[in-house]
């Protein structure tokens, strides 16, 4: 009797209460998704701009600067540059730009300088600079060749390992509408590549220059991938912490989402020329030591293969009379050898004297090959 009475329709309130409660909920927790989503839409910046790549190659130890092939190296230079650009143009724009972005032209620094340094109101500017060094490691067997070793033990196996490595700086600018260049970002990434081939790869320029080309777009394919893993997410939360006031207005002039920026104004350039080569040298005291490839370049006319019916090797001219030096294991045994000298045909040789407390043997042919 005492206990206390609950009337069915006091529950059919509290059931009512409770529905109501849930669909608030549900209602707060769509309006969070809806605005969180449009916040994070909203992060993306609602500007266009520019990508200026350049490219510094420094070939230590090549003279491929001075030949035919630097028409070659300008034009596989300026393509990597620009497509590097458009790639990056590409993933910015899905991840941190509303506004398209333009490729700056060209590869080389003091081209775009002016540019650089003025901008355009209103917009971004990535640059993206590139310093890649090429040489033979310290390493291949040229080193101690030259370094007073034997030559003869160069074989035909890829013991001449051709390196690279890479630096990129990225840097990001904000010009706004005074002019005002504001940096928001500077990353900076590295990237190593090599190749590997014998003797008479090292001293082919054709060949060289196939090996920078292979390197050099490794080397930026993976400074591409680098830099859309970790400059967009950066740039956006930086350029809202320093340039938001101007990046909450719309770009004067504009509405809605801002298309592709104008070209932009660079140096002329002039085209790539090269000067005839006198084909005389000459050593002035004080004047800079021959580098590791232009020895090895040198001294290759000394150099021969060596074949036999079971082995190859190599040798080295020791008399333009027709005698040179090779690994006596090479021909021990042999019943033909002949001997090729790097761009000339093969002549057939014979063994004239045997020293196998050197492991060395003397060859015989019919002159200068």
């Amino acid at each position: 009797p005492g206990a206390a009475r609950h009337s069915p329709h006091r529950k059919q309130d509290g059931f009512k209460q409770g529905g109501i409660m849930r669909t608030i909920v549900q209602i707060l927790v769509l309006l969070l998704l809806t605005w969180g989503g449009s916040a994070l839409a909203d992060s993306r910046i609602n500007r266009s701009g520019y990508i200026a790549v350049s490219i510094d190659p420094i070939l230590y130890e090549s003279n491929l600067w001075e030949t035919s092939h630097r028409i070659s190296l300008d034009r596989f230079f300026t393509e990597q540059a620009q497509l590097l650009g458009e790639a990056l143009a590409e993933g910015l724009e899905k991840t941190t730009f509303r506004g398209r972005l333009r490729v700056v032209p060209g590869y080389r620094l003091e081209d775009q300088k002016k540019f650089r340094e003025q901008g355009r109101p209103e917009t971004f500017l990535l640059t993206v600079d590139l310093r890649s060094r090429y040489g033979l490691t310290k390493g291949s067997p040229a080193a101690a060749c030259l370094s007073g070793m034997t030559c003869l033990l160069l074989s035909p196996a890829p013991l001449f390992t051709y390196q690279t490595r890479t630096e990129a700086t990225v840097t990001a600018f904000y010009f706004t509408r005074e002019g005002r260049r504001l940096r928001l970002v500077q990353e900076n990434f590295t990237s190593q590549g090599k190749v590997s081939g014998d003797f008479y790869d090292a001293m082919d320029m054709t060949q060289e220059l196939e090996w920078i080309t292979k390197l050099t777009s490794d080397a930026i394919e993976d400074i591409r991938r680098k830099i859309l893993a970790e400059v967009p997410t950066e740039l956006v939360s930086r350029s809202w912490r320093k340039a938001a006031d101007d990046l909450r207005q719309a770009p004067e002039g504009v509405e809605g989402i801002p298309g592709l920026p104008p070209e932009p104004e660079i140096a002329a350039r002039k085209p790539v020329e090269v000067k005839p080569s006198t084909g005389k040298k000459r050593h002035v005291r004080g004047e800079k030591a021959l580098n590791l490839q232009e020895l090895v370049r040198q001294v290759s006319p000394a150099i021969l293969k060596v074949r036999t019916e079971k082995t190859v090797g190599s040798g080295f001219i020791i008399s333009r009379r027709g005698f040179a030096l090779t690994s006596l294991h090479v021909v021990a045994g042999a019943e033909s050898v002949t001997v090729q000298g790097h761009g000339r045909q093969p002549q057939r040789a014979r063994v004239v004297q045997r020293y196998p407390e050197l492991d060395l043997a003397v060859l015989a042919f019919e002159g200068i090959v």
